[in-house]
């Protein structure tokens, strides 16, 4: 067909109009973005992610472990300890898509200071440690199945006014606490001792077993720093730990 000399300018103006309309993104761009309520956990805690992309019809979780979802805020649970990834994919309804990502470590804890609160000075008949001074005061913890326990020496002769005392332990010894009952003990240390002898049971002030990853504690979710204290007939003491 031959296209008039007069109507070819208008011809080609609505084929230029028509193909830059097809060329323009009907829909927005999606902007994916999320925050989330924890950054360094334990096995089995749980984190909240709450979703504050814009422009998305639909929203796609990888979490970094094999799990996924498509909630919009979903909770989810870490089961094994490990540096994870999280990606959201968000698509906008006309089917354009864009990733946004942040990470979460699932650590474990490791005992890095303790802190001694108060002692008891006398002993189950209420007779003093040490009837020349204070008692010279060790303290340590292991796993109930250890068949011995590295003592902490904290000093020597301690009146009431010492306490508290204590600090950050050194690197190596900073201990990974695990799900099982462990033991705590106060020694008086009247003979020197490196290790407790459990026969011993004259020099032993103060003895407890509880589990160190149950008990109730105060944590940090930003840091993984965190702590518990047990107070047990006149015996304070604060274990200061690290998820990592």
């Amino acid at each position: 067909m031959k296209i008039p000399g007069k109507l070819l300018p208008v011809f080609l103006s609505i084929i230029l109009f028509s193909c830059d309309k097809d060329d323009d993104p009907t829909e927005p761009t999606p902007v994916p973005s999320f925050t989330q309520d924890r950054l360094v956990i334990e096995a089995g805690e749980t984190i909240t992610f709450t979703n504050t992309s814009t422009d998305a019809a639909t929203y796609l979780w990888n979490f970094g472990d094999g799990g996924t979802s498509t909630a919009e805020n979903p909770n989810y649970t870490y089961a094994a300890t490990g540096t994870y990834d999280i990606v959201l994919t968000a698509t906008g309804s006309g089917g354009i898509s864009q990733t946004a990502t942040a990470s979460v470590v699932v650590g474990q804890r490791y005992a890095v200071a303790i802190g001694i609160v108060s002692i008891n000075f006398e002993n189950a008949n209420s007779e003093p440690w040490d009837d020349d001074s204070g008692p010279d005061v060790l303290f340590g913890f292991a796993k109930v199945t250890d068949t011995s326990i590295s003592l902490f020496d904290l000093g020597e002769d301690y009146v009431a006014e010492d306490f508290p005392v204590g600090g950050e332990l050194e690197p190596d010894s900073q201990t990974l606490l695990t799900n099982e009952d462990w033991s705590f003990i106060f020694i008086d240390n009247d003979e020197p001792m490196d290790e407790l002898n459990l026969e011993n049971q004259d020099a032993v002030m103060f003895y407890t077993e509880l589990n160190p990853t149950t008990i109730a504690s105060e944590k940090d979710y930003e840091t993984g720093e965190g702590y518990f204290t047990v107070n047990e007939f006149g015996f304070e003491f604060t274990i200061g730990f690290q998820v990592r």
